[in-house]
């Protein structure tokens, strides 16, 4: 048997977890899905890198304030898939990153170099894919940024996630199977939280591979979960 005789179907494909990225302007309610996969049923794990958990204190979420010396450890745990826990959020690669800036400037009196950016980035990367490939829901949570970008003979302003590196933004979308910009909607009955994951224009980058999600959903992971692995149950 050769390695091409392992191809399967791809109508057989069936996805197990769900890996989004989210990323949004403070206040929108990217932490409160961790909330929200909780209430769902789902054992969550949120790693804490911001303080910022107050929005979820009535819940059954479990909070680990992490830095960067402890993301090793806490990978090696789960990857090894016997913690019980369901999903996992990351609150919020911003602040996480930033802590790493902050422990690479410290190494020698130059200030950050080229090659310590360099660092940085590449070790923003990596963590981001290897929590990604875990056999777990993972969530990771980002700030996000205006930044001026070529269009044609014009700059203009876009939205992107807030990391250091010029081409980090756009690798980062690649990596998760859904991406979603958290914003608040005014309504009668006072603001809503909610999360687009489709944007004509490319003002925002958004994504979803599934493409059984709407437009704009309330940040709900419960909701966006059962959406995807319901259709895609039914499918197959």
């Amino acid at each position: 048997m050769g390695i091409l005789d392992k191809a399967t179907n791809a109508s057989d494909y069936n996805a197990e977890y769900v890996k989004m990225f989210v990323y949004g302007p403070p206040g929108t309610g990217k932490t409160y899905l961790a909330k929200t996969a909780s209430d769902a049923g789902q054992s969550t794990l949120l790693l804490d890198a911001e303080s910022g958990c107050m929005t979820i204190r009535d819940s059954s979420v479990r909070i680990l304030s992490v830095s960067i010396g402890d993301m090793r450890e806490i990978y090696s745990e789960l990857a090894q898939g016997s913690h019980g826990y369901q999903t996992l959020v990351l609150d919020s690669l911003t602040e996480l990153q930033k802590k790493k800036v902050d422990d690479v400037e410290q190494k020698g009196r130059k200030g950050m170099t080229l090659q310590k950016w360099g660092e940085v980035i590449t070790w923003t990367r990596k963590l981001v894919r290897s929590l990604r490939d875990l056999p777990m829901n993972v969530i990771v949570l980002c700030l996000s940024k205006e930044q001026e970008e070529d269009d044609g003979d014009q700059k203009r302003l876009r939205i992107r996630p807030d990391v250091h590196g010029s081409t980090l933004p756009l690798e980062l979308a690649g990596f998760f199977d859904v991406v979603g910009y958290a914003h608040t909607r005014p309504q009668k009955e006072g603001i809503r939280h909610a999360i687009a994951f489709k944007s004509p224009g490319g003002r925002i980058i958004t994504k979803d591979r599934s493409g059984l999600l709407e437009a704009i959903m309330p940040n709900d992971f419960g909701h966006i979960y059962n959406t995807i692995m319901e259709r895609t149950d039914d499918a197959s």
